[in-house]
């Protein structure tokens, strides 16, 4: 049975507000469901090959490469006329503001 404090513990760390009969219902949850999971423990898995995500997919990134057809439209009339109408620009780019 997961306690009172364990279960405030976990409401805090996900940032949620608990009333005190929720605490109490959550708390029973909760214990089930680790009680649950906790039948895994009883299954004989020595035979069993761990998964490997279940696909075959690669990923397939390429290299940030510069091409002759990127140099070539960078180097536009029409590439040089939307740079230019940008607020902000840097080395011939568009500066945007940073996401992170």
């Amino acid at each position: 049975m997961i306690s009172h404090d364990e279960v405030k513990h976990i409401a805090h760390l996900a940032r949620v507000e608990l009333t005190a009969d929720e605490l109490e219902w959550i708390g029973t949850d909760l214990s089930k469901i680790l009680e649950y999971i906790g039948q895994l423990n009883d299954v004989d898995t020595t035979d069993i090959a761990p998964l490997n995500g279940g696909t075959d997919l690669v990923n397939a990134m390429r290299t940030d490469a510069q091409t002759e057809e990127s140099k070539r439209l960078h180097n536009s009339e029409e590439s040089a006329f939307l740079v230019n109408s940008a607020p902000a620009k840097e080395r011939g780019y568009i500066k945007v503001k940073s996401v992170f």
